[in-house]
């Protein structure tokens, strides 16, 4: 049975946690207000992870939920407010806390530093679709993986060869 003591600790973490989630979306709230007045600005002709807009939450939670909380946070925070708690809500449970730290502590960042994430995950996107592709095919020709992998490999050369 829990003493008195242990209950205050556990009201003053409840406490903290709540205002460290209380400035993560202070800061996503700034963040939003921040982009929507920097869209008039003549530097900014597409709103950062514009391509992410039209997914589905689940999609863009599989996509990042490999990055670390800071890259997250930085991704978030620079969507619209309801779809980031969206995508939010689905990255794992235990990563969702540091996110959100992340988030509260996030300074401004710099537009190269978001144009190498942007970068980063357009990369990703790109690998996954060959991927997907690769796959759909060797399903379709009824021929291994590993083979079509070689037989794009070997392309690719050929092409490179003749350029």
């Amino acid at each position: 049975m829990a003493n008195e003591n242990d209950i205050l600790t556990l009201l003053t973490d409840i406490k903290t946690e709540m205002k460290v989630m209380q400035a993560a979306i202070d800061s996503i709230k700034i963040n939003t207000s921040l982009d929507v007045l920097n869209r008039s600005s003549k530097d900014l002709k597409v709103r950062p992870f514009n391509f992410l807009r039209n997914a589905d939450p689940s999609q863009v939670a599989n996509l990042i939920q490999d990055e670390s909380p800071k890259t997250i946070a930085l991704i978030l925070t620079n969507l619209e407010i309801d779809f980031a708690a969206c995508v939010l809500e689905k990255i794992a449970s235990d990563c969702q806390v540091d996110v959100v730290k992340e988030i509260a502590i996030l300074g401004i960042i710099s537009p190269e530093d978001i144009k190498k994430v942007e970068k980063h995950l357009i990369d990703k996107l790109w690998d996954l679709s060959r991927f997907v592709m690769l796959k759909w095919l060797s399903r379709k020709l009824s021929i291994s993986l590993e083979s079509l992998r070689k037989m794009a490999r070997l392309y690719f050369q050929v092409v490179k060869v003749t350029k």
